[in-house]
Formats: C-alpha cells, sequence, structure tokens
C-alpha cells in the first residue's frame, strides 16, 4: 500500500509520530521510514524469487508510485537492481 507511511504506523500503534520514531530508534536503531522501506524491499525480492509478476508489478503491489524509484531502493538496499537479482536466482 503506498498510503501507508509513518503517521498512519503511529496512528495504528495509538502512538504520536514523534513517540512511535523516538522507540523505533530506541530499541530496533532504526527510523520508521526506513523500517518501512526495509520491509517492503523484503516482500519485493520473495515477489521476484517467485517470478509471476513483473518488477514494475512488484514495484506498485510494494507501494511505489514510481518503477524507477523502486529500482533506485532496490538497489541500494541489496546491491544490485531488481533485474539483476533476477538472474542470479
Amino acid at each position: 500500500d503506498e498510503a501507508f507511511n509513518v503517521d498512519i504506523m503511529a496512528s495504528d500503534l495509538f502512538l504520536s509520530r514523534s513517540t512511535l520514531t523516538r522507540r523505533m530508534k530506541n530499541y530496533i536503531n532504526e527510523a520508521p521510514n526506513d523500517f518501512i522501506r526495509k520491509k517492503r524491499m523484503i516482500m519485493a525480492a520473495q515477489m521476484l524469487e517467485e517470478g509471476v509478476l513483473s518488477i514494475t508489478e512488484i514495484s506498485y503491489k510494494v507501494g511505489f508510485s514510481y518503477p524507477s524509484y523502486f529500482t533506485k531502493c532496490f538497489k541500494e538496499h541489496f546491491g544490485v537492481t531488481p533485474s539483476e537479482f533476477i538472474k542470479h536466482d
């Protein structure tokens, strides 16, 4: 869901945005935005391994509005582009 963000996460947990950020930094040493992006990358990698959907479809499914930005984030996270990831799988 591309609409899912830190504000929604905080609201779902009945916390303010600042409290959520502070607690996540204390407990897992990670900002909420980074946590959400990491989870999206893990989901994307699983979908790429399944080989059912295209890279563009996966980028939208995991919450990215722009496939090019998804590719950039994927490469930053895994060190390879989604296309390279598929070839190495």
